[in-house]
């Protein structure tokens, strides 16, 4: 298999059409076809079905579409590198893409290549997958948070809440919310759950502006005032939320990918620091 192979199997998925990969690539129609056919001749199968309604992967296919995409990201980074290191091309970032979401949402682009890494809440060690490298960054305390004026305002325990509605918006995997295990660990019911949701600022305007309560770190709340949302005084244990920079195992950034790493891990022990001082006085 040839790495412009790959690349025009590649072109052909995320185009979904022969003409839409000749024009990506520059080539023309029956060059790209000429391609996929030699792919498959070299793999032994064939990998797309060609329709009146475009093309589709085989199941074949798809198999080899997650390995072309891996490969191809990674000769890019491999030459994006090179170019870094001779000082070639000059030097950049060239996107910071900010995405709401967690890390079970975020991993298959990690793991595809698609970025270079990710800062995210990180899964428990039991469910960390072994294809990535976890780095702890901080650790955020978490708040039952609600707002001002709250008919719950004055509990102090989690058994309290159990007529609670609450959002959900801080998972550590794709299947069970932080608040669900929060309350497997203090031994009580699971909570009543109306919103999921991957997006911090709903999670902050639905507690602003309802009766619903959500998990939050004081650093979403505290200093808003036109939130109006309040920490409640609950006295049990919350365990505090992870963040990390979660990157490929194995895999070692670029130049540029490392040094913009390296300015994130030194905020991230700023912030560190001025949790534990806040602590420490309190």
């Amino acid at each position: 298999m040839k790495l412009h192979q790959l690349r025009t199997l590649v072109a052909l998925v995320e185009t979904g059409s022969i003409r839409g990969a000749a024009r990506v690539l520059g080539l023309t129609q029956p060059a790209v076809t000429t391609r996929i056919a030699d792919l498959e001749q070299e793999v032994g199968a064939v990998l797309v079905h060609r329709g009146a309604f475009g093309t589709t992967l085989t199941h074949v296919g798809q198999a080899l579409l997650a390995h072309a995409r891996v490969i191809d990201h990674q000769v890019r980074r491999a030459e994006e590198e090179i170019s870094q290191l001779t000082l070639q091309g000059g030097a950049s970032l060239a996107m910071v893409r900010v995405v709401e979401g967690l890390f079970p949402r975020t991993s298959a682009e990690l793991r595809e290549g698609l970025v270079d890494f990710v800062v995210s809440p990180m899964p428990p060690a039991k469910q960390a997958e072994k294809a990535f490298h976890f780095q702890e960054l901080v650790a955020y305390p978490m708040y039952v948070a609600a707002r001002a004026g709250h008919p719950l305002r004055k509990a102090t325990r989690l058994a309290d809440l159990a007529q609670a509605q609450w959002i959900v918006g801080a998972s550590t995997n794709s299947r069970r919310a932080t608040v669900e295990e929060m309350c497997t660990e203090h031994g009580l019911p699971m909570p009543r759950i109306l919103v999921h949701t991957d997006s911090v600022t709903q999670v902050q305007a639905c507690i602003a502006t309802s009766d619903l309560i959500g998990l939050l770190p004081r650093q979403l709340f505290a200093g808003w005032p036109a939130l109006k949302i309040v920490a409640l005084p609950i006295t049990d244990t919350i365990r505090p939320v992870r963040m990390g920079l979660i990157t490929r195992a194995g895999t070692k950034l670029t130049p540029m990918a490392e040094h913009f790493a390296g300015l994130l891990r030194q905020r991230a022990g700023e912030v560190a620091g001025g949790l534990a001082s806040r602590r420490s006085r309190a």
